[in-house]
């Protein structure tokens, strides 16, 4: 027994696949099998943290790439049966796929783990990775605000003509093992394949989950402005006013300090948190003007000030009514009533009150000057003796002291009433704004009442990824048998009868049409079902013993449907009564009743079958251009047919053989023999 055949199996795999391998040229045979078709997908694990402030995005991801290397194959019988070989990623040939927008100088991954070489070839490296990118934060919306943070990869030194990018499974990021954040919201996360440049970029939507900043920053702003408008309601007399105003001032300006340094000090736009705090801060600042204003006429006096009468006329009679405002009237029981002199001679009694020649008027509001004094009339009859003079001219002096005091405190009840009309005022006014503003600024951020449900989301997400699972497996059984066929030199004609391929694990009940091609059909193999003729090299049918049934060809997503959502969906499809918008309206209407998976596939096969008709349209176009106007003008009339929603299938064809009938049979010919070219 030589040494070679003791070696382990692997062992000697190893050996005999990497003799002579060199890691450093591209995985092909020559020129003409490039460029290398490498397949990305992304899984996303962890959404670590999102910097704003730094505008930096930290996530934990699994990059999956795969390959095929024409020198790592071998037959599995030579070597016990082994099919897979784990090996170090420093022995094989690697993409250099790079993340273009990292933002910590790590373009690679983090860990370079084992790679997995299939017996055919195909290679496969899920190294995992904790990325830092660059991310353009909008945070005008803050803290209700909405993000998409891409990653970028691709080739560093290879171009598009030697490597190519494309998705593994799907144009979605994968999230089936997924981690939900605590302050973001996952909404979405498509992917976009950049073929001129060969770079895919994983786009990472999330949304903020703004309960945090509520509590700890709306909430106290719009206190705090509403805290604000209350310094018009505080009385002047207190002397607190400015005081809580300055307070107010004070703590606008701290969160003012706090918000900027939480977000990024970006240009573009004003953070709608930073909007409704600056808000805040202007009316604060006139507040504190206003207060000033009234202070100063509170305690305005007779002395320095006169009361303009346009001033009486507008805050004491105009505004008060309009602000429902009612200046209380004097208490009756203080009001004195005046003393008639005596009509015979001699000198009068002494009064019974403060003042025998006083009279106050009943309704001081009634008197444009405020409350007056008036003397009563009274000449003495007699003279008086000098210590009576001497008494009656002191009782003059104190009368006269006592009107001019009444006097002044009757203008500064003026004043200060002007001083709590202008404060009711601005009440009313700095509420109304106050409330404007904030209606209108924090609720004009969108979706702001629209919750965001993660595991829905989420869910959705990971049923995409079926679908999308799905789909490559039906593509998969097509390419394969293509390449069967390929392979035995078969030629099937294609002219009148669709391409039939087998499919051994499809249903038999379900005959599927692939979503690439709608002229290839997947035919299941059953005991009753007869297997279609071949072509064989001589080019002489080879017939079978039992003739084929037509069978009616049904789009692949039918595979997760049962058996009565399929026979509606026939019913819908078939028939030609129907104009063709309301039965698009009803096929999605019926794949909504069908479920998640059956409407995710059925968007996938619309969307793949749009782009098959735009393409072959583009190529139609560019054949018809090439004609005669005339064959052109027939080709214009046959598009306005069948592009027209309005009409059923049972009409088109109608219209269709109407331009047959009326167009040139030479021209007809013409276009029918240039589209049949193509």
């Amino acid at each position: 027994m030589t040494g070679v055949n003791c070696m382990d199996p692997e062992e000697r795999l190893m050996i005999d696949l990497f003799r002579g391998y060199n890691s450093y040229l591209l995985p092909i045979r020559n020129f003409t099998d490039l460029p290398v078709q490498v397949k990305i997908a992304m899984q996303l694990v962890l959404l670590v943290n999102v910097d704003e402030l730094n505008q930096r995005m930290h996530t934990n991801v699994w990059l999956t790439m795969r390959w095929r290397d024409y020198q790592l194959t071998w037959n599995p019988d030579d070597y016990d049966g082994i099919t897979s070989l784990r090996v170090q990623p420093e022995k094989i040939w690697l993409p250099d796929i790079v993340l273009f927008n990292n933002a910590d100088g790590n373009y690679e991954v983090s860990f370079m783990c084992n790679a997995v070489i299939h017996y055919n070839g195909q290679v496969q490296w899920v190294p995992p990775a904790i990325y830092q990118s660059s991310c353009i934060m909008d945070v005008e919306f803050f803290p209700f605000d909405y993000q998409v943070c891409n990653l970028i990869f691709g080739s560093w030194t290879y171009s598009r003509e030697e490597v190519r990018l494309d998705f593994e499974h799907s144009d979605y990021v994968d999230v089936s093992e997924y981690t939900e954040s605590t302050i973001w919201d996952l909404v979405d996360a498509p992917a976009v394949l950049v073929e001129d440049r060969s770079r895919i970029e994983f786009q990472i939507k999330i949304r903020r989950k703004p309960l945090f900043y509520t509590v700890v920053l709306i909430l106290p702003t719009i206190l705090m402005a509403f805290l604000n408008v209350t310094v018009f309601y505080l009385p002047t007399a207190s002397g607190e006013k400015m005081g809580l105003t300055m307070n107010v001032l004070l703590s606008i300006v701290v969160f003012l300090l706090l918000v900027s340094k939480r977000l990024p000090p970006t240009s573009n736009s004003i953070p709608l948190v930073a909007k409704y705090l600056l808000l805040t801060f202007l009316l604060n600042v006139i507040t504190i003007v206003i207060t000033v204003v009234i202070c100063n006429i509170y305690f305005r006096s007779p002395l320095t000030h006169r009361l303009p009468p346009w001033v009486r006329t507008v805050f004491l009679k105009w505004l008060p009514s309009i602000l429902c405002m009612k200046r209380p009237p004097l208490d009756q029981k203080h009001l004195k009533r005046p003393m008639i002199p005596p009509r015979h001679p001699g000198p009068p009694l002494l009064p019974q009150h403060h003042h025998p020649f006083c009279k106050i008027p009943e309704n001081p509001e009634d008197s444009d000057e405020g409350p007056s004094i008036r003397l009563c009339p009274y000449e003495p009859d007699e003279e008086l003796s000098p210590d009576a003079q001497r008494t009656v001219d002191a009782i003059d002096f104190i009368t006269e002291g006592m009107r001019d005091d009444e006097l002044t405190k009757n203008y500064r009840d003026d004043w200060q009433y002007v001083s709590m009309v202008v404060d009711r005022f601005f009440l009313y006014t700095f509420l109304g704004i106050t409330i404007g503003g904030t209606v209108g600024i924090i609720f004009s951020a969108p979706d702001i009442f629209t919750p965001v449900d993660q595991k829905e989301k989420l869910a959705v997400l990971r049923e995409l990824m079926k679908c999308s699972w799905v789909i490559a497996g039906f593509l998969v059984v097509i390419l394969s048998e293509k390449s069967a066929i390929h392979a035995q030199d078969v030629q099937i004609e294609q002219a009148s009868t669709p391409l039939v391929i087998i499919s051994i694990s499809t249903p038999a009940s379900i005959p599927i049409t692939s979503p690439s091609n709608p002229s290839i059909n997947i035919l299941p193999i059953t005991s009753s079902s007869p297997i279609p003729s071949q072509t064989t090299r001589s080019g002489k049918k080879k017939r079978n013993r039992k003739t084929p049934v037509p069978r009616p060809a049904l789009p692949f997503f039918l595979q997760l449907a049962n058996d009565t959502q399929r026979k509606e969906y026939v019913d819908l499809e078939t028939n030609p009564n129907v104009e063709k918008g309301i039965k698009s309206k009803a096929l999605q209407a019926w794949a909504t009743r069908c479920g998640s998976n059956v409407t995710i596939a059925y968007q996938a096969f619309l969307a793949d079958q749009t782009l098959i008709q735009e393409k072959r349209q583009q190529q139609l176009d560019a054949i018809v251009s090439k004609l005669s106007a005339s064959a052109q003008a027939i080709h214009e009339k046959i598009n306005t047919v069948v592009d027209n929603d309005n009409i059923s299938s049972a009409k088109e064809n109608q219209q269709l053989a109407k331009i047959k009938k009326k167009a040139d049979p030479s021209v007809w010919n013409e276009l029918e023999t240039a589209v049949g070219l193509n």
